[in-house]
C-alpha cells in the first residue's frame, strides 16, 4: 500500500508535468522532445547494461551488501553519461546532427546520468521496501519544475521556452543526485562504502546481461514504432501518437507499482501466496481495463483536446486501439517481475522477443497505409503475443492454470488485499 500511495503521487505529478509541456510546445515540438528523449533512453539502456535490475535482485536477496551496491550505483551512472556524450559527439562529427550541438550534449548527458542514478537508487530503496522517501523527493522536484514553467512560457525576466528545455533535462540530474544523497545519508554511510569483490561483480554482470536482452526487447517492442511513425507520418501525427502512447504508459502505473512489490518478494522467498496474488491480479486487470475502455470510448476525444490542446485531435483512435494491448502488456509486466525475481530473466527475453518480431513485421506493412492507427494496432498485436508466451511460461514454472485465474474467490476484495496484509505483518 506504501507503493500505491507514494508512487501514485509521483506519477500524478509526472502526468501534470507532461501536460504542461505539451500545452506549451504543442503536438509537433513536444513530439520532438519526447522523440529525442526516447533516443537518449536507448543509449541509457545499452550503456547501463540493465545493472539496476541486477542491483535490485542482489539487494533484495541480500547476496551482496547494500554498502557495496551503493558505491557501485554511484560510479556506473557516470560511465553511462560519458558514453552518452561519446555517442552524441560521434553523431555530430559524422554530420548526423546539424544543429543544437550544445543542447543535445547537455540534454543527453543530463538525461542518462540522472535517470541512471535514479534507477539505481530507487531500486535500492524499493529492495528495502521504502517507497515513501524516493517518491516524495521526486514529486517535490516535479512540482518545483511545474511552478517554474509559467515564467519561461510567458517570457518573464527575459526567459524563453528554449531555455526551459535545459531546465527540463537538468532536473533529471537533480532527482538522481538527490536520491543518492538521501540513500547514503540514511541507509549506507559513506565511511562504510566499498566496491564489490570479483565474484560479486561476476554475479552482477551475469544477471545484468540477460536482463539487458529482455529490457532491449521490451524497449523495442514498446518504442520502435516511434521510428516508423517519425519516418512515414507528419510531425503532428508523431506528437499525437507519442502522447497516445504516453497515456498508455500512465495506464501501466498500476501494474508497475505491483511489479515493484512482486520483484523483491519473489527474489527473497518462496511464497505460494505470491503466485495466487499474481493470478488474481490478472483477473482484476481484465475487469479494470474493460471499464477504462468503455469510459475512454465515450469521453477521451473531447477530454484529450481539452487537456492537451487543439493540435492533439488525432490521439483518440490510436489510444482506443492501444487499450487492449495495454491490458496484455500490464499482465505481461507482472509476470516479468516474477521471472526476474526468480532469477529467470531469460523467460522475459523469449516472450518479449517473439512479440517484437510481430511488431516489426506489422509496422513495415501497416504504418504507411494506415498511419498511427496502424501503428497502434500492430503494438496491441505484439503486446498480446508477448503476454500469451509469458502466461504459458508462468503456468509451466508455477504449476497453475486458467482455472486458478477464474477461481470462485477472485472477485472478493479481501483476496486482493491479503497479500499486502500478510506482507505487512511479516515485516
Amino acid at each position: 500500500m506504501d507503493s500505491f500511495l507514494w508512487r501514485g503521487i509521483y506519477f500524478a505529478t509526472t502526468l501534470l508535468l507532461n501536460i504542461c509541456i505539451v500545452r506549451i510546445y504543442e503536438a509537433s515540438q513536444s513530439g520532438w522532445i519526447y522523440f529525442i528523449s526516447n533516443n537518449f533512453y536507448l543509449v541509457l539502456l545499452i550503456g547501463g547494461l540493465s545493472l539496476d535490475s541486477s542491483v535490485t535482485y542482489f539487494s533484495a536477496s541480500k547476496q551482496i551488501s547494500h554498502s557495496k551496491l551503493a558505491l557501485f550505483s554511484l560510479t556506473w551512472p557516470l560511465l553511462v553519461s560519458f558514453f552518452s556524450m561519446l555517442c552524441t559527439g560521434f553523431l555530430i562529427y559524422n554530420n548526423y546532427i546539424s544543429s543544437d550541438y550544445i543542447f543535445l550534449l547537455v540534454a543527453g548527458a543530463a538525461y542518462t546520468l540522472g535517470i541512471s542514478m535514479t534507477n539505481f537508487f530507487t531500486s535500492l530503496f524499493y529492495a528495502r521496501h521504502n517507497f515513501a522517501m524516493p517518491n516524495i523527493y521526486m514529486s517535490i522536484v516535479n512540482i518545483c519544475i511545474i511552478i517554474l514553467i509559467p515564467f519561461f512560457a510567458k517570457g518573464y525576466w527575459g526567459l524563453n521556452k528554449h531555455q526551459f528545455l535545459y531546465i527540463y533535462f537538468i532536473q533529471f540530474i537533480i532527482q538522481g543526485v538527490g536520491l543518492a544523497f538521501i540513500y547514503l545519508k540514511n541507509c549506507a554511510p559513506i565511511q562504510g562504502l566499498q566496491y564489490p569483490n570479483s565474484d560479486e561483480y561476476k554475479k552482477l554482470f551475469r544477471f545484468a546481461f540477460i536482463a539487458l536482452s529482455a529490457n532491449i526487447a521490451y524497449y523495442l517492442i514498446y518504442r520502435i514504432d516511434y521510428l516508423f511513425v517519425e519516418a512515414w507520418c507528419s510531425a503532428k501525427s508523431l506528437g499525437n501518437y507519442v502522447q497516445a502512447s504516453k497515456m498508455g504508459q500512465f495506464l501501466l502505473i498500476f501494474p508497475s507499482i505491483i511489479s515493484s512489490t512482486v520483484y523483491p518478494h519473489s527474489a527473497k522467498e518462496n511464497n505460494p501466496k505470491l503466485v495466487k496474488f499474481i493470478l488474481q491480479m490478472l483477473n482484476l486487470f481484465c475487469v479494470l481495463y474493460l471499464f477504462i475502455f468503455m469510459v475512454s470510448y465515450f469521453v477521451s476525444h473531447p477530454l484529450f483536446v481539452w487537456i492537451y490542446g487543439g493540435t492533439f485531435d488525432e490521439m483518440y483512435l490510436p489510444f482506443i486501439i492501444l487499450i487492449p494491448g495495454i491490458l496484455f502488456l500490464s499482465m505481461h509486466t507482472i509476470m516479468a517481475a516474477y521471472f526476474g525475481g526468480k532469477n529467470k530473466p531469460f523467460y522475459n527475453v523469449i516472450s518479449t522477443s517473439i512479440g517484437l518480431v510481430v511488431v516489426v513485421i506489422g509496422d513495415l506493412f501497416l504504418i504507411k497505409p494506415f498511419g498511427i492507427a496502424g501503428a497502434a494496432f500492430v503494438s496491441t498485436l505484439g503486446y498480446t503475443t508477448s503476454f500469451c508466451v509469458s502466461l504459458y511460461l508462468f503456468f509451466k514454472i508455477t504449476g497453475s492454470g486458467f482455472s486458478d485465474i477464474f477461481s470462485s474467490d477472485t472477485f472478493k476484495l479481501r483476496t486482493y488485499t491479503s497479500f499486502f496484509n500478510s506482507s505487512s505483518s511479516s515485516n
